[in-house]
């Protein structure tokens, strides 16, 4: 476990839009309930504040429908955990069901997954809150959905956030670097090629930065999506394009040393392409345009240059866009080739929830292992006869993450986070008595704790801790939770990580696998060179770099750390070599004695990888 990690702030800045929309969809609500003096409004807070996470971003027909299918979600599960809280003991067999089938819902994509998740946390709250008759309960469930589409509304149309945003960015970044690089390549001078590596450097920052910003993102988003497999698209393009850039460096020195004539090439229409690239990507142009119908010698860059125009057109929903621009005569681009490789582009992959139930299916063992982590903690308040026991539910489900290493994590930065936030409201409470008071300091906390929430988890609990132990003193009048809140979190947050090893996934026994995959996909472009089998080798390198930070929190040793770097970084590196001296589709004659060679040598790292696999099962 790297614990120095736990408080590391993100590389992103704070999302203040977030932050303001959170608060107003939470504090607007609770004013007027107190203004009004109808407490039960907090309700329509709750309702209002986990309706701004619902939010996937994304095209508006995307939104809508998710946030209208997270209404409908959580105001059933308003009314299942209501009428659960009735019966104590049957409600923890009711719970462990509903807590099973949210968690499922993710293999739907990440926002059905997302819904899921806030759907289970609603459903824990009823669960810790009955009411004494069924007017109660409807009055409890209109409010909850007023203020999810009063949060709904504010989403879509005043304050839309875009979660993908820093991505976009940082991959335009890359693709304007190339761009400036390639000018600088058109027109070489004194030193030119020193300064191209220096360049080169640079880029390869950016490309590094690009690829933090996309594991960060991911990470926070459940599952995979379409925006997201275009977006690695673009970042694994802007890698090949900076290998066939360095290997044209390389050809223009070894000519200016032999005093050769450099052949004519138009870089400046490279440069031009990969800044409407850029722009595409960063949504500063809604098209991407095309290449130009020629450019000769330099095939291979066009090529992967072509699946960036691509991608970026698909972002915007321009897919027959790419087609129509795109008139460059090589075998990666033959029309059947490339329409194929437009569907895998366009069309996201489709999972159904047949697919998941398999009892080897990673989804319904986490599914499983939600679910008894839910009834378990439920069960534990029940016995301890703890009031608000819905806060141990709560962290547990929340804390709770498909690995060991990462549970352990957010269970520590959970219960940091609610010492110094819990510590913070006992200071805070003395100075805020009246309403006004309270409810601009509740949006305070609001404001700053969403807007933080992609920077450190830790932080954000500490911000909100405040938001909900106050929000909750001053609606009962008992001012004595703040020791109830901790105890709790530390219970939940134990239960979480004891339940994190049902069905245990540790990324040890995953790695191998992944990598021996992507060293046979290598393999396998070797012998057949294809953009279709490109891909596919990068989607799994991405997977293993996603496996491998997860991996690291296991504990490794270092010399285990630096073999799986080497073997990342050298894969990626051989993918690009093998599309660059395969232009015509194939490995050229003169090199198929290295290519066998090579393939050699990946079958005997493949071997390697599936022993180590054996050995990380016993």
């Amino acid at each position: 476990m790297r614990l120095r990690n736990l408080f590391e702030m993100g590389t992103a800045r704070p999302d203040y839009v977030a932050g303001l929309r959170a608060a107003t969809a939470t504090i607007v609500p609770l004013a007027i309930g107190e203004a009004t003096g109808r407490p039960q409004l907090i309700w329509a807070a709750l309702g209002g504040w986990l309706g701004t996470f619902a939010d996937p971003g994304g095209p508006y027909p995307l939104r809508a429908t998710t946030l209208l299918s997270y209404v409908l979600a959580s105001a059933a599960s308003v009314v299942a955990g209501t009428v659960a809280a009735s019966r104590p003991w049957a409600a923890i067999a009711i719970l462990f069901f509903w807590a099973a089938g949210c968690a499922l819902l993710k293999v739907y994509g990440e926002a059905a997954g997302t819904v899921g998740s806030l759907a289970l946390i609603t459903f824990c709250i009823a669960l810790g809150t009955p009411v004494p008759d069924l007017r109660s309960l409807e009055l409890r469930t209109l409010l909850f959905a007023a203020g999810a589409l009063w949060a709904s509304g504010l989403a879509l149309a005043l304050w839309p956030v875009h979660p993908w945003r820093p991505v976009r960015r940082a991959i335009a970044a890359c693709h304007r670097a190339l761009a400036d690089h390639t000018r600088h390549l058109a027109t070489p001078g004194s030193g030119w090629f020193d300064a191209a590596s220096k360049e080169r450097g640079a880029i390869r920052a950016l490309l590094e930065n690009a690829r933090s910003v996309i594991a960060l993102v991911r990470g926070e988003r459940s599952g995979d999506s379409r925006r997201a497999e275009l977006l690695t698209v673009l970042y694994e393009s802007a890698e090949l394009c900076l290998g066939d850039l360095s290997a044209l460096a390389e050809t223009l020195q070894s000519l200016e040393e032999r005093g050769e004539r450099k052949p004519p090439l138009p870089l400046e229409d490279v440069a031009r392409t990969f800044d409407r690239v850029a722009d595409a990507t960063s949504e500063e142009s809604a098209d991407a345009a095309g290449l130009p119908e020629d450019l000769p010698g330099l095939e291979v860059l066009a090529s992967h240059l072509a699946l960036a125009v691509g991608a970026a057109n698909a972002l915007h929903g321009h897919g027959e866009a790419m087609a129509s621009h795109i008139r460059i005569e090589s075998p990666m681009l033959r029309p059947s080739a490339f329409a194929r490789r437009r569907q895998s582009l366009l069309l996201p992959a489709r999972r159904s929830l047949k697919d998941a139930l398999s009892f080897r299916s990673l989804d319904l063992r986490h599914a499983i292992r939600v679910g008894l982590t839910a009834a378990a903690a439920a069960l534990l308040g029940l016995l301890l006869h703890r009031d608000r026991r819905y806060w141990i539910i709560v962290t547990a489900v929340i804390v709770l993450q498909p690995h060991s290493g990462a549970t352990l994590r957010k269970g520590l930065q959970r219960i940091a986070g609610t010492v110094a936030g819990a510590i913070a409201a006992t200071l805070l409470a003395p100075f805020f008595h009246g309403h006004l008071q309270t409810a601009a300091l509740l949006f305070v906390l609001a404001l700053f704790g969403a807007a933080a929430r992609h920077l450190n988890y830790a932080v954000y609990i500490a911000l909100i801790t405040p938001l909900f132990v106050l929000l909750a003193e001053s609606t009962s009048g008992d001012w004595h939770l703040i020791p109830l809140r901790i105890t709790a979190t530390l219970l939940g947050g134990t239960v979480a990580i004891l339940g994190s090893y049902t069905f245990p996934h540790r990324e040890r026994e995953r790695l191998p696998s992944l990598l021996a995959a992507a060293v046979r996909q290598t393999k396998k472009l070797l012998e057949t060179p294809s953009a279709e089998i490109r891909r596919e080798v990068g989607l799994l390198l991405t997977n293993a770099d996603s496996a491998f930070e997860r991996f690291l929190d296991e504990g490794p040793t270092s010399s285990e750390v630096e073999a799986v770097m080497a073997i990342r970084s050298q894969l990626r590196r051989l993918v690009g070599a093998i599309l660059s001296l395969s232009p015509e589709g194939r490995i050229r004659p003169e090199l198929s004695d290295a290519a066998r060679q090579i393939g050699q040598a990946l079958a005997q790292m493949e071997r390697a990888s599936c022993c180590s696999l054996r050995k990380a099962n016993r």
